[in-house]
């Protein structure tokens, strides 16, 4: 029991850690990579919850398919290095105000 509540708390904890870097990394080659994390996370707590179905669909659609084509398009993007392609430091105050308070409502629910 203890062990099960240890393992779906590294997964959260590998999932949100991962979103959040996907959501504020600046290189959008660190948030693709950075996605993969989060969602093997998923995978893992679709696994805990005896769905395996579904977590086979997820680790084959998203990982297998889309996020392997987005990593190929970001790398074999011509001048990807030249380009500055990042996300903007516009808004970072109130997502995170937003992100504070729906965290609050989901922990009182």
């Amino acid at each position: 029991m203890i062990v099960q509540q240890v393992v779906f708390y590294l997964l959260a904890a590998l999932t949100v850690g991962s979103a959040c870097f996907v959501a504020f990394s600046r290189n959008i080659v660190y948030s693709t990579f950075a996605l993969l994390g989060a969602f093997a996370g998923v995978v893992g707590i679709y696994v805990m919850l005896a769905a395996d179905f579904v977590a086979m669909v997820q680790l084959l659609v998203y990982v297998g398919g889309i996020l392997v084509l987005t990593i190929f398009a970001v790398m074999l993007t011509q001048g990807i290095s030249d380009v500055t392609v990042s996300n903007r430091a516009v808004g970072v105050v109130p997502s995170l105000i937003t992100v504070v308070l729906v965290g609050a409502v989901m922990l009182f629910a």
